[in-house]
C-alpha cells in the first residue's frame, strides 16, 4: 500500500481533529472480543495526537443488527431489556470515546422497542449515560437518510427523526447532539440542504454530519463532480450555526476493494492508494486553508487589534520586546473580545 501505519497517523491528523471506526465498535461484530490493544494503543495514540474519538453504535435496535447471543431473547421481555442493558452498559463503560451513537437507524430499526416498548429508548440513554467511561462524552441519536434524501420519502424521514428525538428530550433521555449520515447518492441543493437543517432548530441541539460519502449509486459522479459536490456540501454545513462537526465514513481504501466500477470504497474514499484524490483536496483546502483565519497584524499604541475570523479556536502569539506570550482563545457568538496579558 502507499501509506504505511505511521503515514497514516500522520495523514489523519492533517485532515481533522476526530477519528472513528467505522463498524468496528458495533456489539454484534466487536462484543466479547479482547479490546485491550485498541484501547491501550490506537485510542491512546490518537488521544496523544490531539485527537478525539467518536463510538459508533451502543445499539443498533433490528434483530439483523443484534448481537447473536440476544435472538433466543425474543420471547423473553425481561431477559432481552436486561441484555440490552448490559450491552450498553459494557461498551460505555470500555471506551474511552468522546462521544456515542447511542441509538443508529431506529426509523428503521424498531424491533426491540416494538417488544420492550418506545420508553426503552429513553432507558438506553440513561444507561449510557449512567456508565460512560468518559463522562462528558456527547450522546447522539444517529440516522440515515434525513438531509440527504433524493425521494419522495425525504418530508416522512424529517418528521420521524424529529419525532423521536422530541420524544427523547421530553422524557429525560441525555440527548445531547444530532447525527445525520449524510451518505449522498444524488445532488441536493444547497438550499435544501440548509432549508432540511433548520427543520430541527427547534431542539436546539448541535448537529453533526456522521457518515459523510458521495456515492454513485443513484448517479454516477466523477471524481471531478464529486469534488465540486464536496466542496458545496462542506460549505452548507459550515454555513450553519447549529452545526458542529462533519465526518468522512471511508477515508482510505479498503484492501482489495480498488474498482470504481464495483462501487467500491476506491470509489468514495478520500484517498487513492498512493494519492490524495480530488475531493480529498478540496477537504484538505477547506479545513486547513479556507477555514482558517491566519494574521499578523500590530497593535495600536493601547494594545488593540481588531480583525475578522471564523467562529472557533486560535493560538495567539503575542511579541513585545524580548517577550512572548502565548494564549489559547475561542471566539464564538457570545464572546468576541480577549485580554492577554503580557
Amino acid at each position: 500500500w502507499g501509506y504505511d501505519l505511521d503515514e497514516r497517523f500522520k495523514l489523519i491528523r492533517q485532515f481533522g481533529n476526530q477519528v472513528g471506526f467505522a463498524n468496528a465498535l458495533k456489539y454484534k461484530l466487536s462484543g466479547g472480543k479482547d479490546h485491550s490493544y485498541v484501547n491501550d494503543i490506537v485510542i491512546g495514540r490518537l488521544k496523544k495526537m490531539g485527537l478525539s474519538v467518536r463510538g459508533h453504535t451502543l445499539i443498533w435496535p433490528g434483530w439483523k443488527h443484534m448481537h447473536k447471543d440476544s435472538l433466543p431473547l425474543k420471547n423473553n421481555k425481561k431477559a432481552l431489556s436486561d441484555y440490552c442493558h448490559s450491552q450498553i452498559e459494557e461498551f460505555a463503560s470500555l471506551w474511552d470515546v468522546s462521544e456515542w451513537d447511542v441509538m443508529n437507524e431506529p426509523r428503521a430499526n424498531h424491533d426491540i422497542q416494538d417488544i420492550l416498548g418506545t420508553h426503552s429508548m429513553v432507558d438506553w440513554y440513561q444507561t449510557a449515560k449512567k456508565y460512560l467511561r468518559n463522562k462528558d462524552a456527547h450522546l447522539y441519536l444517529n440516522d440515515y437518510q434525513v438531509i440527504s434524501h433524493m425521494g419522495s420519502k425525504w418530508e416522512k424521514h424529517i418528521g420521524l427523526y424529529h419525532d423521536t428525538a422530541k420524544y427523547l428530550l421530553d422524557n429525560g433521555a441525555p440527548l445531547t447532539h444530532l447525527g445525520f449520515q449524510s451518505r449522498f447518492k444524488a445532488w441536493v441543493e444547497s438550499e435544501e440542504i440548509y432549508r432540511r437543517l433548520e427543520e430541527f432548530r427547534d431542539l436546539n441541539l448541535p448537529v453533526k454530519a456522521t457518515e459523510f460519502e458521495i456515492r454513485s449509486t443513484r448517479t454516477k459522479f466523477t471524481e471531478q463532480e464529486r469534488a465540486r459536490y464536496t466542496e458545496q456540501i462542506m460549505t452548507t454545513y459550515f454555513s450553519h450555526d447549529l452545526v458542529c462537526g462533519f465526518i468522512a465514513w471511508t477515508f482510505f481504501t479498503e484492501e482489495g476493494k480498488l474498482n470504481p466500477q464495483d462501487n467500491s470504497p476506491e470509489d468514495f474514499s478520500l484517498f487513492y492508494t498512493d494519492r490524495i484524490k480530488p475531493n480529498g483536496k478540496v477537504w484538505l483546502h477547506l479545513v486547513r486553508k479556507h477555514w482558517n483565519t491566519d494574521e499578523v497584524l500590530k497593535t495600536n499604541e493601547s494594545g488593540q487589534i481588531e480583525l475578522r475570523g471564523f467562529l472557533g479556536d486560535y493560538e495567539v502569539l503575542i511579541g513585545k520586546g524580548k517577550s512572548l506570550k502565548r494564549a489559547q482563545l475561542t471566539l464564538d457568538h457570545e464572546k468576541n473580545e480577549f485580554v492577554v496579558q503580557i
